[in-house]
Formats: C-alpha cells, sequence, structure tokens
C-alpha cells in the first residue's frame, strides 16, 4: 500500500508539471483578445471626434445654416434686452472665421415688439460670438456687431425733450430731456449681463429721420456710420454723419462720446461743417441766438455730463461765411463776409459768456465780448436776452453813412434782445473816443414793413471836425456839409441827437449842442467869427445858431463884438434855402463899416466914402437875407 501510494503521488506530480504549460499557452490568446477590443473601441471612440474636427476644419471661411439652439438663444438674448420682442429674419448664416470665432449673418432683420408692431427693419446684421460663451456656458455672447442699412427715427417735442424709435409712427423706445441725456441712457444699456461680452457696435449705411417739433423742422441724416467702442473700461461713440435739410450743401456732422464704463460722467463732442445758423439755433438754448443769421457754420461743441448726469457748460467755437442777418423777410438783411466766436454756456445759469466775438460786415466791424442771460423761456428756448457787452477796435460803416468811417477804441452795452418779433432795446451805451464820451439809448425793431430805429445820444464834448466824421451824410445832408465847411477850432459841448428811421418815411434827425470858442464863417468874403460861445440846433429842418459871444476881426477898425446875434437856416428840405442873419454889433465905426464895405456888400465903395469917414461907437441891429448857396457871392 505505502508502494502503491508513493506512486500515486510520483504519477500526480508529473501530472501537475504536464499540464502548467497547457493552460499558460491558452492565456496568452486572451489577453491579445482583450488589447484587440480595447483598441478597437478606443478608435471607434475616437471617429465622432475626428469626424467633429473635420467638419469643424472644413466649416472654415464656409456659410452654413445656422443650428436651430443658436437662433433659439439669439432669440431669447432679444427678448431679454427688450422685454417680450421678438425677432425675425428671412436668414441666418454661421461662418468659422480662422481664428475661431463663429460670425452670424442675418439677412432681413425685424424686431418685432410684444404687440406685434416692427420696432426695427436692418437689411444686415451681422455678429462676432464669443468662444468663451459657446464652450463654457453654451450661451450666444455676442463681442462685435456690425449693422448694415439701419434706420431709426430721431423726435424732439416741443418741450425739448428727445426720443427715438426704429420705424415710422412706433412706440418710443428711450427719452430723455436732452440728446446728451439720451446718450448716457444708451450708454446703460450695455451694463446688462446680456451683453457682458460685447466689445464693439458697427453701423454702415444708417438712416436717421430727425423729426424736430420745437423748430417746426425736419431733418435727414443719409448714409451714416457709428461705432461703439466698450473696449479698455469706457465707452466711446465715433459718428460720422451727412446731414441733409433741402438744400444743395450738404452738412457733415461728426460725433463722439466717452464715458468711463459704469459711471453716467461722459465727455460729448460735436464737430459741424457747412452747417446753417438758422438750422442749429434751435437744438440749444445757448445756440438760439443764432435763429435770424443765415451762413454757413464750421462749429466745433463740446459738453459733458456729471457723475448724476446733469448736463455741464457748452463749450462753443463758431466761425461764419458770408450771409446775412434778417429778421424777417420786411427788414434790410444786414450782410456780413465773416464773423467768428467762442463762448461758454452755463445752462445752470442760463449764461452765455463770449470770450470773443469778431465780425466784419458791411455795416462796419468789431470785436466783443460779454456776458448774455437768457430769458422769458418757452418750449426750452429763450424768448430774450440780457446782454452786457464790451466792442473793441470798432468801425461804424452802415452802406452810405458817412465818408470815413468813423472807428472807435471802445464802446460798452447794455440791452435787451427780444426775438419774437424780433426788438433791441438798448438801455445805454458807452463809447469812449479820445476825450469825448458818448452815451446813447434807444431800440431797434424789424416790422413786416422794414426797419423801425430810435436812438437819442449824449456827447459830453467833442470837437467840431470829430462831430462830422459821425454826422450821417443822409441825415441833413446839405447841414452837415454847411456845418463841416463853416465851423472850426475850438469844442461843441453838451451835444444831443435824435434819430428816427421809419418804414416808408424819410429819416428824421435832430441835434443840439454848446459852442465852446469855436470859429464859424457864416458868409465867404466876411471874416470869421471868432471864439463863438453859444447854442446851435437842427429842429424840423431849421437850423439856428444863438451867440452869447463871439468877435469879428474887421480889416480895419478893430473887432465887432456880436454877442446876441442869430444865424438861421429856414428849410433845410429847399435849395436853396432862405438864410437870415440877424446882426447885433457892438464895435468901433471905422470897423463896422470895413465889414459893410466887404462883398456882397460894397456899401461905402459905391456911395465913394472911405471907411474912416468918422469916429466913433457903433450899435449896430439888422437882418441880412439871401439865399444859402452852396458858395454864396
Amino acid at each position: 500500500m505505502a508502494a502503491n501510494s508513493h506512486q500515486i503521488e510520483e504519477l500526480m506530480t508529473e501530472t501537475d508539471e504536464t499540464q502548467e504549460p497547457a493552460q499558460s499557452l491558452t492565456a496568452a490568446p486572451r489577453f491579445r483578445r482583450w488589447v484587440f477590443w480595447l483598441r478597437a473601441a478606443f478608435v471607434v471612440c475616437l471617429f465622432p471626434l475626428v469626424f467633429a474636427a473635420a467638419a469643424a476644419v472644413m466649416m472654415i471661411d464656409r456659410e452654413i445654416t445656422a443650428p436651430t439652439w443658436i437662433k433659439d438663444r439669439i432669440e431669447a438674448r432679444v427678448g431679454d434686452l427688450l422685454e417680450g420682442a421678438t425677432l425675425d429674419f428671412g436668414a441666418i448664416t454661421v461662418r468659422i472665421g480662422r481664428d475661431l470665432h463663429p460670425l452670424v449673418r442675418l439677412v432681413d432683420t425685424r424686431l418685432i415688439d410684444a404687440d406685434g408692431t416692427t420696432i426695427s427693419r436692418v437689411p444686415v446684421v451681422e455678429g462676432l460670438m464669443s468662444p468663451r460663451g459657446l464652450i463654457l456656458q453654451q450661451d450666444v455672447l455676442m463681442q462685435e456687431v456690425r449693422l448694415i442699412g439701419a434706420q431709426l427715427n430721431l423726435r424732439r417735442a416741443a418741450n425739448g425733450d428727445v426720443s427715438f424709435t426704429f420705424t415710422g409712427g412706433g412706440v418710443d423706445r428711450a427719452q430723455a430731456r436732452s440728446l446728451p441725456e439720451l446718450l448716457d441712457q444708451f450708454d446703460q444699456v450695455f451694463e446688462t449681463p446680456a451683453l457682458e461680452a460685447l466689445e464693439i457696435v458697427q453701423a454702415e449705411g444708417m438712416i436717421i429721420n430727425f423729426d424736430d417739433a420745437r423748430a417746426r423742422r425736419s431733418w435727414i441724416v443719409d448714409g451714416g456710420t457709428a461705432v461703439l467702442d466698450l473696449q479698455g473700461g469706457q465707452t466711446e461713440i465715433r459718428g460720422d454723419f451727412a446731414l441733409l435739410s433741402g438744400r444743395a450743401e450738404v452738412t457733415t456732422v461728426q460725433l463722439s462720446y466717452l464715458s468711463p464704463r459704469g459711471s453716467r460722467a461722459a465727455q460729448i463732442g460735436l464737430n459741424l461743417t457747412n452747417a446753417v445758423a438758422t438750422d442749429i439755433a434751435s437744438q440749444s438754448p445757448g445756440l438760439s441766438w443764432l435763429r435770424d443769421i443765415a451762413a454757413p457754420i464750421t462749429a466745433a461743441l463740446r459738453t459733458s455730463l456729471d457723475e448724476d448726469g446733469a448736463l455741464g457748460p457748452l463749450n462753443a467755437t463758431l466761425n461764419f461765411g458770408r450771409g446775412v442777418f434778417q429778421p424777417n423777410v420786411g427788414a434790410t438783411p444786414v450782410r456780413f463776409d465773416e464773423a467768428r466766436a467762442y463762448f461758454t454756456y452755463d445752462p445752470t445759469r442760463d449764461l452765455i459768456s463770449f470770450s470773443e466775438m469778431d465780425v466784419q460786415t458791411e455795416w462796419g466791424r468789431f470785436t466783443a465780448n460779454g456776458d448774455a442771460y437768457l430769458r422769458d423761456f418757452r418750449d426750452g428756448l429763450p424768448g430774450a436776452i440780457l446782454a452786457q457787452l464790451q466792442f473793441e477796435d470798432v468801425a461804424i460803416n452802415p452802406p452810405g453813412f458817412f465818408e470815413t468811417p468813423p472807428e472807435v477804441s471802445r464802446v460798452s452795452i447794455d440791452l435787451r434782445a427780444r426775438f419774437d418779433p424780433f426788438r433791441v432795446e438798448i438801455g445805454q451805451t458807452v463809447l469812449l473816443d479820445g476825450d469825448s464820451r458818448m452815451t446813447a439809448s434807444g431800440a431797434i425793431a424789424a416790422t413786416d414793413a422794414g426797419w423801425d430805429i430810435a436812438l437819442d445820444a449824449q456827447i459830453d464834448q467833442i470837437t467840431p471836425e470829430r462831430f462830422v466824421a459821425f454826422w450821417p451824410i443822409p441825415m441833413k445832408p446839405r447841414s452837415r456839409n454847411w456845418f463841416a465847411t463853416n465851423t472850426t477850432n475850438g469844442q461843441l459841448r453838451n451835444v444831443v441827437a435824435g434819430l428816427r428811421v421809419r418804414p416808408e418815411r424819410a429819416p428824421e434827425f435832430a441835434v443840439g449842442f454848446e459852442l465852446a470858442g469855436n470859429d464859424i464863417k457864416f458868409l465867404r468874403n466876411i471874416p470869421p467869427i471868432n471864439g463863438a460861445v453859444g447854442v446851435a440846433s437842427i429842429i424840423d429842418n431849421r437850423f439856428i445858431i444863438s451867440l452869447d459871444e463871439g468877435v469879428v476881426h474887421a480889416p480895419q477898425g478893430g473887432p465887432l463884438d456880436i454877442a446876441g446875434t442869430n444865424f438861421t437856416i429856414e428849410n433845410l428840405r429847399l435849395n436853396p434855402s432862405p438864410a437870415n442873419l440877424d446882426l447885433r454889433v457892438d464895435s468901433a465905426l471905422t470897423a463896422a463899416l470895413s465889414i459893410l464895405n466887404q462883398p456882397p456888400f460894397e456899401y461905402m465903395d459905391k456911395a465913394n466914402l472911405p471907411v474912416t469917414i468918422a469916429d466913433g461907437r457903433a450899435l449896430t441891429q439888422g437882418r441880412i437875407t439871401w439865399p444859402l448857396m452852396p458858395r454864396p457871392d
């Protein structure tokens, strides 16, 4: 039994040793089969990725129809931004750029309000989507948007409020008290999460219909371009527009707007070329004084909004081309060749501060500065201006008024100007001319029949020569000529003058003054009156000189004292006009006879008597009357 047991163990051992290699041969094929299937599974799983990569490569720079989920997300974004609005479009495509940014293109786009009203029609909208939003958030986040052919309507109400709609007759999408405030509201839209990735918005071929109820005018902006840049932590808007206002010329407009993101503060600029003064006068109270000027203007306007969104001062530079000032068709236009103005308008004080005005007109030239307060507001625009202005280097030259335009170094004027109807009330004008000081007041109005002018002036003292320089040629021209020829030296004091120019009537002019040591030649061949003291006036076409003092130096016999003598031109409208010399003479007899022997009298020669026929004093009274001719004999 023991032997058998030993044999059995050996047999079993031998059997185990012979079976082990057989099991190893069986396990190897099984392992290889597992590796094969793992590799096969990997390849099968890789097929979609390879296909997706290949498909993506094939989509680069090729348009395809946008997936439904992109359409859904775009429509959802529109609803979020515009509270229930829907988007309708003719076609929507996607193009993958080489930078892997998807570009969405919408054709014939319509934005429809919740009540079914079409808010906007845009022929082409292109949007560059953020890959980060697609991959990480599975959302449509636009980085860049391009609008082609967009059209909107900008409205200004009679009270100055502005609003805009995308289509005619549509509901206002935003409303503000001024255009800068409307831009600020526009800026706040881009702070919403739905536009967090947006960087650039471009608009090309824009059409803007501007209806201004306050100005009772309409304008069209055609072919406008605008860029909204949200990069760098700020909102920047740049725009270039062509403004059509019914004229042959086109006004170009450049707009700039810059605001830090998250802030209501902003800097706003507007440059206009070939604008018309009457077009821009109604757009700001600070420009309202341009309303009666017809001239091309190049303008640079700058203003700002503070952190509360309040409008700041308006700084303006205006350069005028050749034009006219004409408040109504009945008033003769005042033409000017060129002008420029620099000023600041403070809306909180209704104050315009002119740092410089430089005007070249057919009525003269001047440089001015000063302040003007706006008054009598209605519908956001003033009806009157209270101004205090200082003029320098003034040359006065209304057509046909002066032989040589008088020039004045400095003039100050306080005035009130009313616009409708146009009327200027001059409270006081102070003119400094050498040693002379002139003050004036009055009113100038533009009526349907023409200009209505009433001016009164006072001069403390002035030389006769300078007085003639300020005497308008059309005002009593024969009196002016006589005065210019026959009055010299000394001073005219306490001069008062009045001018009335009324439609369809001859101008009226009156003047009065005191003589202070003047020389007056009253007859051609008679020695002049020296040291004349008295008064003179022109009233109702009658010229009178009354002497309190005066001496005539006779050829023989000494002086003649002619105090109390009066000289009168009876009617300045007549040619010739009767002239009267009422003499009161105190002199030596020889002196009196010597004067009477001068042409045109020659009484002593005609009597064959000498002027020294007798000695003594002569107290003479008498009247000499003759027709006043340009050169009397």
